[in-house]
């Protein structure tokens, strides 16, 4: 049995391991500590593997080291690595890490760092001082169109919206983005969209701005529906069917 269901818009209806992203959509991070080891075969062979590298990240915890873990492209540099990539490595340690703090709201981290080569590998030190917080201090978000009105749709988007007073976190900033358009197409706003969607930021003065105007559209209805079977009655399909010409739609 085949349903058919056409939405219409009401206003033309008749031997042996950014976007890298704002903290807020992350890519995965390997372990903080690479282990390299030697093993013996099951020969009795010694098998090489890469030497122990290290790269010990201290002064934070917690979501700011995941975040700090998961930029810090050192992380990826094996101790067999030319000595160039690993000094170039260290050399960008700390843009790798400002930027993995900025998304979480810290724009003033000092970072005080030193880069060891011992007989096998290298290990590396960065102590980290993320500084004081951004905080938003304005949340502009306008929903205009038929959404505007639409209590369910409303209530829908209330929960982890950004709110004046809280901490800048480009993660939940775009989680929220995301739950404006995916509660929007639940409802049936096929053409809903941002009109305006930024986060303004001043350092100097640890405040930030969240704009953000959600555009709905109008919501879409249910057209002509379709039942193709041939081995049921079609009244005792009909009962069944919970879908009527011209309701909204409702996912």
């Amino acid at each position: 049995m085949g349903i058919g269901v056409a939405l219409s818009n009401p206003a033309t209806r008749a031997c042996g391991g950014e976007g890298r992203r704002q903290a807020v959509a992350r890519r995965s991070a390997a372990g903080l500590v690479v282990m390299v080891a030697t093993v013996i075969g099951s020969c009795g062979m010694l098998v090489p593997r890469s030497a122990f590298a290290e790269l010990v990240i201290e002064g934070i915890d917690g979501e700011l080291l995941d975040n700090a873990r998961a930029y810090a492209n050192l992380q990826e540099v094996s101790c067999d690595a030319p000595d160039w990539r690993i000094r170039r490595g260290f050399r960008t340690l700390d843009a790798d890490l400002t930027t993995a703090l900025r998304a979480l709201g810290y724009y003033e981290p000092t970072f005080s760092k030193n880069l060891e080569f011992e007989a096998e590998c290298w290990r590396a030190r960065v102590v980290v001082e993320p500084g004081p917080r951004t905080r938003y201090r304005k949340v502009d978000i306008r929903i205009t169109g038929s959404a505007e009105d639409d209590a369910e749709f409303l209530a829908a988007v209330q929960k982890n919206r950004p709110r004046e007073g809280e901490p800048l976190h480009q993660g939940r900033y775009n989680a929220y983005k995301d739950r404006l358009r995916v509660a929007a197409a639940e409802r049936g706003y096929v053409e809903a969209k941002f009109t305006t969607a930024r986060v303004d930021v001043w350092p100097e003065e640890r405040a930030a701005e969240v704009t953000l105007h959600f555009a709905s559209g109008p919501r879409y209805r249910i057209g002509e529906v379709t039942i193709e079977q041939d081995f049921l009655e079609p009244g005792l399909v009909g009962s069944y069917l919970e879908l009527a010409e011209g309701q909204p739609y409702d996912a």
